[in-house]
């Protein structure tokens, strides 16, 4: 089967450049994404056009309909890049003519002043709550609307995963305010959950972007929140899935999806998020990745809002 590329990452270009797709194999298929593991170790996938771009993704025309990639591609199977065509199980992929995507360069993002940034947050979540808010961890989103909770061992949550995830965040707040190490609390969120991506990943990999994001664009972290951003992705060695660590060493970089990174952009500079189509976007993303990554966002800005020097911009 056929197809082209209608947008190739950047880490992915750099990939085509080293010529290291070359040996990659099939590493998982999913009905509208199958992931490529290169003799590396890195991960790239190659999807429909309906998935999020993302740096190392490749967008292609393949249907978004009742075709699904593991009609066409079995795991192991081995990855050929002949000319300007990648090869992967019966399927062809043109990469001729296809868009770089590029993520968002968080130093250029003009931030809304602390006040302001802080006031908006409450009604971004109620924006996205309308679409997120029965998903995964956005179950949480109506508790994180004003503030973050502290340490209580409990927690009312029904689900064990929900209640799981409210406690570390409550153990995340407490280290923040005692300005200890934060790695320890955050270290009981990696791999936690079901799927290849579990909840507490997409979490974690929301939090690091809006950290990177923030100080990128010029405002001083706190050193409790600094030593977690830096040292979280170390810290997943061995804890989690491939797919898991690869979405989190993007993360640390400020790179999540292109809705993601949108819906992000306009939390920082104040945008309302209301009929946002990348907040319904988020929704569709995974089973819950999104929405779990979105808790992620707010959860990160909650951390910022409390432990971050405010007074002025560098």
């Amino acid at each position: 089967m056929k197809m082209h590329a209608l947008s190739i990452g950047s880490a992915v270009q750099e990939f085509i450049k080293a010529n290291s797709l070359c040996g990659a194999k099939v590493h998982s298929v999913f009905h509208r994404t199958v992931n490529l593991v290169l003799p590396g170790g890195r991960i790239v996938a190659c999807s429909c056009g309906c998935v999020p771009q993302h740096p190392a993704n490749i967008t292609t025309s393949f249907a978004c309909g009742d075709a699904a990639f593991h009609d066409y591609v079995r795991l192991n199977a081995l990855v050929v890049v002949e000319r300007q065509a990648l090869r992967v199980g019966s399927l062809e992929i043109d990469l001729q003519g296809a868009a770089t995507y590029v993520p968002t360069d968080w130093k250029a993002i003009r931030l809304c002043t602390s006040m302001d940034w802080a006031a908006h947050l409450p009604a971004c979540v109620d924006e996205a709550s309308c679409k997120l808010g029965s998903i995964g961890l956005g179950v949480l989103l109506p508790a994180l609307r004003t503030s973050l909770p502290s340490f209580d061992g409990t927690s009312a949550h029904a689900e064990l995963l929900l209640r799981l995830v409210w406690q570390q965040l409550g153990l995340l707040t407490d280290a923040l305010r005692q300005n200890e190490s934060m790695l320890p609390s955050a270290r009981r969120l990696i791999g936690l959950g079901p799927g290849l991506t579990p909840a507490g990943d997409d979490l974690l990999a929301g939090v690091l972007a809006s950290m990177f994001a923030v100080s990128a664009a010029g405002r001083q972290l706190s050193p409790a929140l600094d030593k977690l951003r830096l040292g979280l992705y170390e810290e997943s060695h061995g804890l989690t899935t491939d797919l898991s660590r690869e979405m989190l060493y993007y993360a640390s970089k400020g790179q999540l999806t292109a809705v993601a990174e949108d819906v992000l952009s306009c939390m920082l500079q104040g945008k309302p998020l209301a009929d946002s189509p990348s907040v319904s976007a988020m929704a569709r993303y995974g089973a819950t990745s999104g929405a779990d990554q979105f808790v992620g966002l707010v959860v990160g800005l909650r951390l910022i809002q409390q432990g971050c020097r405010w007074g002025w911009e560098q």
